[in-house]
């Protein structure tokens, strides 16, 4: 069962596991990590089909002076900006932060520096009605949670494609299993 709050905003109320999307739809799945010794943000996207096949994505570290809400931030603009860029235009983007995701849902709500990203990101959903932005359990964001963890690792951005890294193969797995 899911509740709407605003337009886009729709927070998952089932088990706390990876579920499918719907017939003919993509969801994407996106994580951060923060780490305050360097202020860095790790990220982690992961997009998948209604098969549960990874269709693509990405681990990719932001060096410099990140915050966790704005390393949370830039995850949902890169999923947009994916599911944009390989034109799903009926896609989900699935995070564990509630209140990035009522950021961009709310257009009256100011988070100073994160605002500047998520109203980018608000114009953008304009023109892409049909994509969703989705609050999920942290457990049912295990395999984008996982890349954010190894994008720090990798030390550059690594994009994939079907053919997912070895890493994360089991974390696929499991959320197709679990579905």
């Amino acid at each position: 069962m899911a509740h709407t709050s605003g337009d886009r905003l729709s927070a998952l109320r089932h088990a706390p596991v990876w579920r499918k999307p719907a017939v003919g739809k993509v969801k994407i799945n996106v994580d951060a990590a923060y780490c305050a010794t360097t202020g860095a943000a790790p990220i982690g996207v992961i997009a998948m089909d209604d098969d549960g096949l990874v269709l693509s994505g990405l681990a990719k570290c932001f060096n410099g002076n990140y915050n966790v809400g704005l390393a949370k931030a830039m995850t949902f603009h890169e999923g947009i900006q994916l599911a944009i860029n390989r034109n799903w235009t009926d896609a989900q983007v699935e995070g564990d932060a509630i209140n990035t995701g009522n950021e961009l849902a709310n257009p009256t709500m100011d988070m100073s520096t994160i605002d500047v990203q998520t109203e980018y990101d608000r114009q953008t959903l304009r023109n892409f009605k049909d994509i969703k932005i989705m609050y999920v359990n942290r457990l049912a964001n295990t395999v984008a949670h996982e890349l954010a963890h190894h994008a720090i690792v990798l030390g550059t951005k690594i994009r994939f494609g079907m053919d997912s890294l070895n890493f994360i193969h089991d974390h696929v797995l499991k959320d197709a299993i679990n579905d």
